[in-house]
């Protein structure tokens, strides 16, 4: 009897142990994301519209690769890298900081080079989704990264 008692005391306590709080959107954004896209839907001159996948493509025999990361830092840093290459050399490379912060409704703003951007925030461990509506030409604006 008294090895199932202690069998289940050491049971209740690794409950007890492993049930915590989930990280919160502040803490879960600090890293690195890889942003796999941007998409601008819904704007107010249709031609506005748009996806940018970064990815690689073949053209003309070439292989083009674009990527984006945004770096988030503890407490308030973010950078935006861009980076473009033809076969693996560099054609491109840009990168902007800013900061970041978080309002009590839980929306997040970003602000780079003096242009600030506020919108919902869904975010995993792996994977985020940023949604704005620009003010300037009323996009919807998606972006998309994971870790």
């Amino acid at each position: 009897m008294k090895p199932t008692k202690l069998l289940l005391f050491v049971f209740g306590l690794f409950l007890f142990t492993s049930c915590g709080d989930d990280p919160t959107s502040e803490e879960l954004i600090i890293g690195t994301w890889d942003i796999s896209s941007i998409t601008a839907s819904n704007c107010d001159d249709p031609d506005d519209n748009d996806i940018q996948n970064f990815e690689c493509d073949t053209i003309f025999e070439s292989t083009i690769c674009s990527s984006a990361t945004l770096v988030f830092t503890a407490p308030s840093t973010a950078v935006f890298n861009t980076l473009i290459t033809q076969d693996g050399q560099t054609v491109s490379s840009e990168s902007d900081s800013g900061t970041y912060s978080f309002s009590d409704n839980g929306l997040l703003t970003i602000c780079i080079l003096g242009d600030c951007e506020e919108g919902s925030l869904s975010i995993t461990e792996q994977s985020m989704t940023w949604s704005i509506t620009d003010s300037n030409d009323g996009c919807n604006i998606t972006i998309v990264g994971g870790m």
